[in-house]
């Protein structure tokens, strides 16, 4: 008997000495306090609604379910529930751990044939649909985490033999399990409805052909094989309205924008399909130089290949990637007019670039050396400003040079205001002017703050010239104007260069008080010309399409022929092709540099200019 319990002590103490495995692991002692995070990976999310059974709500995402639990996560267009949802099921992949103590463990949910997290709780979603927006859940880390200790089993080799067998049993090494259990309560949920006329979402599967569609005419398609893994896909619609001139009443009037802008969610997301848009223009606003097979699909500012389809007024474009799209036209160079309502009169160029002794490019006003000070009068009025006609400017109309909106007025600066422009215009040397500073006038409102989303058509009334103050426009009435490369007009000043047309080239060489002096006919300086006479043109040379070939007479164009390999210019003379077009010479004098008579270089006829290079200042 003696033997048999001397046996039972010996197997005691050798499973005390080796354990067997899992079969020996015991749950620990949990301390909530210690864990940091518990970062779940996220293949989907399934809502399971009344009625509907189980849809995916969502692709991959990353949680932290401490974040999740305290409401703490961001689900701007993340997750998309169908109506009358009443839980969430959140299917697991192999990467979720959980840090405790500062060190990242391994974290399990089982859950039979997936591994899921089961959302649930009584009435806590609401019954609209939407995007998910807000979720609170009762998370008690001492229930709901399963941790279990084991110690690894060690060689009978490795134990020190000078130790006894408690001290080789303290000095093996524990291994922590952490499980998560797969049921949590939700204490409260939010969505953010969708506008069923500015907005709609899908979730795009990798294997389904789907489609959003947004009114009548827009639709976003998305292919199959668009998208390697679910993902939500949203539109959000934002129209905007035009200020117009009604030239036959006088009156100002709104009319639809040409297009309106669509947010692409989510943001810079890419395809491994290209997706088709179909945008809806409305052409009535159209300046008479553009026709509408100059419209293009537009993705945040950049041009892409576009169908135009003029019966039912549709621009139809492939997209591979997500941002703002619109429909527009390109705003090259020419298509400003001077922002002056007397058309019939001369303006005058007071202040001109580089005009350190009055305030352009001035110590106190480094980023103004490109902005010009423009005054109602003509012949000498001054060798600075236009002092010698000081109130001849008051109250003169200021126009909207291009479309555009009025991003503040006298809010960063007194009697200044900022207008950004629909669309950027290029300058002729490189620069894309998105905003013009206009300074000393009286604004008819503050647009921005009363409808953010008019928008302001060329040649609108903005506002009236102040009279004559010597704390705000140096003494002199005149209209200050200068443009910039950024949306907001901060920044230095670039030069207009031949955003006017090509009557002017507005750019800088540096000298002092440069262009002082020149006169300006209001709205244009001259009559629309073609650049080398009536004839064909590649679409490049005249700032429009470079795959197509156009045909100018007086000035206007119209669509000759699509060129499918774009056109190839050529020397004066060849046969009138996409691939051999009229191309106007380099700008020169007519006979050299020199001065010529306004009328001889088709300008004022009262005016001695100078020509050096093909540009033209008053003498």
């Amino acid at each position: 008997m003696l033997r048999l319990k001397s046996i039972i002590c010996c197997i005691v103490l050798l499973s005390l000495a080796f354990p067997l495995g899992n079969a020996l692991a015991k749950r620990a002692k949990f301390d909530e306090s210690s864990v940091s995070a518990i970062n779940l990976d996220v293949v989907r999310v399934e809502a399971c609604a009344r009625g509907k059974g189980c849809v995916i709500a969502s692709g991959p995402m990353q949680v932290d379910l401490l974040d999740m639990a305290k409401d703490n996560i961001d689900y701007v267009n993340q997750v998309l529930l169908p109506e009358k949802t009443k839980r969430l099921r959140l299917i697991l992949g192999d990467n979720s751990t959980i840090t405790v103590d500062g060190e990242s463990f391994p974290l399990t949910v089982p859950s039979g044939k997936t591994t899921g997290l089961k959302l649930w709780g009584w009435r806590a979603f609401p019954e609209e649909g939407g995007f998910l927006s807000n979720l609170e859940l009762k998370l008690n880390l001492k229930r709901q985490i399963i941790v279990r200790q084991k110690r690894v089993r060690r060689n009978w080799r490795d134990w020190n033999i000078s130790n006894n067998w408690r001290e080789n049993l303290k000095s093996q090494e524990i291994n922590y399990s952490y499980t998560l259990k797969p049921i949590l309560r939700v204490l409260s949920a939010k969505t953010a409805a969708l506008s069923t006329e500015d907005a709609a979402a899908i979730v795009a599967m990798p294997d389904e052909d789907s489609e959003i569609m947004i009114g009548d005419t827009f639709s976003l398609s998305i292919p199959a094989g668009a998208v390697s893994e679910p993902m939500v896909i949203s539109v959000e619609e934002s129209k905007y309205t035009v200020e117009v001139l009604d030239e036959e009443t006088g009156v100002v009037v709104e009319k639809p924008a040409l297009s309106s802008n669509y947010e692409l969610s989510p943001d810079g997301a890419e395809f491994d399909e290209p997706l088709q848009i179909v945008i809806p223009y409305h052409p009535d606003l159209l300046p008479s130089e553009v026709s509408e097979y100059d419209l293009a699909v537009y993705l945040d500012g950049e041009k892409i290949p576009t169908d135009i389809n003029t019966v039912s007024k549709t621009a139809t474009a492939d997209v591979w990637h997500f941002s703002t799209a619109n429909v527009s036209h390109s705003q090259a160079t020419g298509n400003f007019v001077f922002p002056f309502d007397e058309r019939d009169k001369k303006w005058q160029i007071c202040q001109g670039y580089n005009t350190p002794t009055i305030s352009h490019g001035s110590p106190k006003y480094p980023s103004l050396i490109h902005a010009f000070d423009f005054a109602y009068g003509t012949g000498n009025l001054g060798a600075t400003g236009c002092l010698g006609n000081s109130g001849g400017s008051t109250n003169k109309t200021i126009i909207a040079p291009a479309e555009g909106m009025i991003l503040w007025n006298g809010s960063n600066q007194k009697d200044i205001t900022c207008f950004q422009l629909k669309v950027a215009v290029s300058n002729g040397h490189g620069a894309q002017i998105a905003s013009v500073k206009f300074g000393h006038m009286k604004s008819n409102s503050d647009r921005r703050s009363a409808n953010p989303k008019l928008v302001i058509a060329q040649k609108t009334p903005i506002g009236k010239l102040s009279a004559p103050d010597k704390f705000t426009n140096g003494g002199y009435a005149h209209i200050h104007m200068a443009a910039y490369t950024t949306a907001n007009c901060t920044g230095v000043t670039v030069p207009f260069g031949t955003v006017f047309g090509s009557g002017y080239d507005f750019s800088s060489d540096g000298s002092k008080h440069q262009w002082h002096g020149t006169e300006i006919q209001a709205n244009g300086s001259q009559s629309a010309t073609c650049p080398n006479g009536d004839g064909l043109y590649c679409g490049s040379v005249v700032s429009r399409d470079a795959n197509t070939l156009y045909r100018c007479t007086n000035g206007a164009y119209t669509v000759e022929e699509q060129c499918s390999n774009g056109c190839k210019s050529m020397p004066i003379g060849q046969d009138d092709k996409c691939e051999d077009v009229v191309v106007p010479p380099p700008a020169t004098c007519p006979n050299g540099d020199g001065l010529y008579c306004g009328s001889v270089v088709s300008r004022d006829a009262n005016t001695l200019y100078r020509c050096t290079n093909g540009v033209y200042t008053v003498e």
